[in-house]
């Protein structure tokens, strides 16, 4: 059974309770309708903040008749294992300004093409926090924006975006970009999707990027972009990027790792695959702060196929990573950048039966005349880092790298003396170098231990974790883990750990790599450094302020109560207490304040008197200096 969170004078149930673990409510679509009872519109407009809405079996499909649907509470959306598909009305189908995550939905339909300005995001407009997982947005058209509109965080995964348009508006030519994705100030993350066949009437064929600052980026990772069309001269088939409507928007980045970039076009001389053009001069002029980051990728069989990738304004500056393979007049480094300076070092390094014959030119593997791209990929049967993308039906590859098999990996576990263990969601680096340079490489299975009496893994930024138990030790198994490009010898991130440091009956764990395995087999033995968490627990001269004969707890003596209220409180911590009574409304009195010493007890007894409180059901809560414990009684 779940118990729903209801706010209480701005402090939620899962602080006032401590302990007790409380959940969001989950509410169940029943039927196809637009509204009424039971229906998407209605259980969302009835949800409370962080609720979920799922759907019966039984409702494959819902059915929109009127307008949008506005959330205006941070919700999660899941559909069913098959995909639950909304169809729009006459509206796009949600306007979100909050938090909203949707998973498993198919999103169709949606025709917002009416030339006004402000007609941007045919199937989800978000001005805040949109996370999107395993979703399809299809056959959506709108000013901007075909299918998504956002200027907040936008967070793509496993989705694919097919056949959505946008149609600009009366005020400008310049309208109408962003035929998947317009994304203006935005920290927007695309992660293994696809852009297929979608098209706009003036830049980016799939997606439109910009920023204003730094902060702001659009970054995609095993990705595809194909088909897309961009119908204006010059205008970026798959992706364009900068300042074609908003004067002043001249910061912006672009990273591009493990994708394919084909079949793209649009009219014009140049820009058949990406296009930009920021409004600043003397720009990005290092490969940390570049404006476009390309690693790992295939830019190829796109229109116009000379300049595929087109950049403005002088002295701005794209750096591109190692190991990629695009396409200009055949397969060459001479790719034209306007004016730009063009900082790279740039490996296509392509299946093997062709470089042999090949030749080496500035950094370049120049294939030898009559190869084209199309037969290089015909050569290949799987990515060069084990990735099939969810490409509709297309199996498409990164570009093409040959990884060497006797690089010695060398990977740490970092070092943590003196921890708070009030930490919550700490990182626990783990590092990575090798002997020579590679990019592309993966970790099938890596596997950590910690005592979990000192530390609690929650989540981990690169790859899957999964978690298994042995007695007091924790093992960690992250799988399908990308390792990044590496330079000889330069030790760089792999992963991090978050978790929660725990005051446990040790004050140290060792953070052990127990085993790891590449994707692809290698000669040398990866040497596996262990690290370790020590936690600061001691007061000055040594004396432990912790200690574990009993579990701490607060305990009724007896409830229901009518004048006094005897508790008992176990304390396991030096430092400051105090208690508090808090009723159904949030409203909370202290009532008593307490230190626990080295040397003195540890056990309180307190008698509280509560004839100043109306009958009614209340909390007493032990606040400690690391956590909270509760208890629930009622005043006769």
């Amino acid at each position: 059974m779940k118990t729903i969170i209801k706010k209480l004078a701005g402090l939620s149930f899962l602080l006032l309770l401590g302990t007790v673990k409380i959940y969001a409510a989950t509410h169940t679509v029943t039927n196809s309708n637009d509204a009424g009872a039971n229906s998407l519109r209605q259980l969302i407009s009835n949800a409370a903040e962080g609720d979920t809405i799922i759907f019966a079996d039984n409702v494959s499909q819902v059915n929109l008749t009127g307008d949008r649907i506005l959330v205006v509470k941070p919700l999660f959306i899941i559909g069913g294992a098959n995909k639950t598909t909304i169809k729009a009305g006459t509206g796009s189908i949600f306007n979100s300004l909050v938090y909203l995550n949707i998973k498993n939905l198919i999103l169709t339909g949606a025709n917002i093409g009416v030339k006004q300005y402000g007609n941007w995001g045919g199937a989800i407009s978000s001005g805040g926090i949109l996370i999107a997982d395993n979703c399809e947005f299809t056959d959506n058209i709108a000013v901007q924006g075909g299918a998504i509109y956002s200027s907040g965080t936008l967070r793509l995964t496993n989705c694919v975006f097919k056949n959505n348009s946008t149609t600009g508006s009366q005020y400008s030519i310049k309208d109408g970009v962003g035929g998947a994705v317009y994304a203006s100030k935005s920290k927007f993350t695309a992660d293994n999707c696809a852009f297929i066949n979608n098209s706009s009437k003036s830049y980016g064929g799939a997606v439109f990027f910009t920023g204003t600052d730094p902060g702001e980026y659009f970054v995609a990772t095993n990705c595809t972009f194909r088909g897309n069309t961009a119908n204006i001269s010059n205008g970026g088939g798959a992706i364009a990027m900068g300042t074609f409507m908003c004067m002043g928007y001249n910061t912006v980045r672009v990273s591009l790792y493990h994708c394919t970039i084909d079949s793209n076009r649009t009219s014009g001389s140049a820009g058949g695959a990406i296009y930009g053009t920021p409004n600043s001069t003397e720009y990005f002029v290092d490969r940390d702060t570049a404006m476009l980051h390309i690693y790992n990728c295939i830019v190829t069989g796109n229109t116009p196929t000379n300049n595929q990738i087109q950049l403005e304004q002088t002295t701005v500056y794209l750096y591109g990573y190692d190991d990629n393979l695009i396409e200009g007049n055949g397969i060459t480094r001479n790719l034209v950048f306007g004016n730009n300076q063009f900082h790279s070092t740039l490996n296509c390094i392509f299946p093997i039966e062709y470089a042999k014959s090949a030749t080496k030119l500035n950094n370049t593997i120049q294939v030898p005349n009559g190869i084209t791209v199309a037969e290089i990929l015909a050569k290949l049967t799987t990515d060069q880092i084990g990735i099939k993308r969810p490409d509709a039906g297309f199996v498409t590859f990164g570009a093409v790298e040959v990884i060497p098999t006797d690089v010695k990996f060398y990977i740490r576990a970092s070092e943590h003396p003196l921890t708070d263990p009030r930490s919550r969601n700490y990182p626990i680096p783990i590092f990575i170098k090798a002997d020579k340079d590679i990019g592309g490489a993966i970790i099938d299975s890596l596997v950590i231990e910690i005592d979990i009496r000192i530390f609690y893994p929650r989540t981990v930024d690169n790859g899957e974790m999964k978690l298994r138990f042995a007695d007091t030790i924790i093992k960690m198994t992250f799988e399908n883990v990308v390792v990044p490009l590496l330079r000889a010898n330069e030790e760089k991130l792999l992963l991090n750990i978050f978790g929660d440091v725990l005051l446990g009956e040790i004050d140290s764990s060792e953070i052990k790599i127990d085993t790891v395995k590449f994707a692809k087999d290698l000669t040398e033995e990866p040497e596996l450094i262990h690290g370790f968490i020590t936690l600061d627990i001691c007061i000055e001269g040594g004396a432990r302020f912790t200690w574990f004969d009993y579990n701490p707890a607060i305990i009724l003596k007896n409830n229901p109560v009518s004048e006094m209220l005897e508790i008992e409180c176990k304390t396991i911590e030096n430092g400051d207490y105090s208690l508090e009574i808090v009723d159904m409304l949030g409203k909370s009195e202290t009532v008593r304040e307490f230190t626990v010493s080295a040397s003195g007890k540890r056990i309180f007894d307190f008698e509280i008197p509560i004839s100043n409180f109306s009958s009614g059901a209340y909390f007493i809560i032990m606040n400690t200096p690391t956590s909270k414990y509760s208890a629930g009684f009622v005043v006769q």
